[in-house]
């Protein structure tokens, strides 16, 4: 649970940082469900992340959840 708490922690303050390099403006595909699309450094960032915290899932798992979120 501390493990969880800390995650959103980090992943809350790297989502501020990107809404801020991003002044408030939607992406034209942000709620469209590509299949090839390409990530952005922060959800990059957040891949590896919940790779450490949840090593039992595979890549592509939680790809797909970051992409989903």
């Amino acid at each position: 649970e501390e493990k969880d708490i800390q995650l959103e922690k980090n992943v809350e303050k790297m989502l501020e940082e990107d809404f801020a390099s991003l002044d408030w403006r939607h992406r034209p595909d942000q709620f469209q469900n590509q299949l090839e699309r390409v990530n952005s450094k922060l959800e990059g960032e957040i891949i590896k992340q919940l790779m450490d915290f949840y090593p039992e899932l595979p890549e592509t798992r939680i790809t797909n959840i970051v992409n989903a979120g």
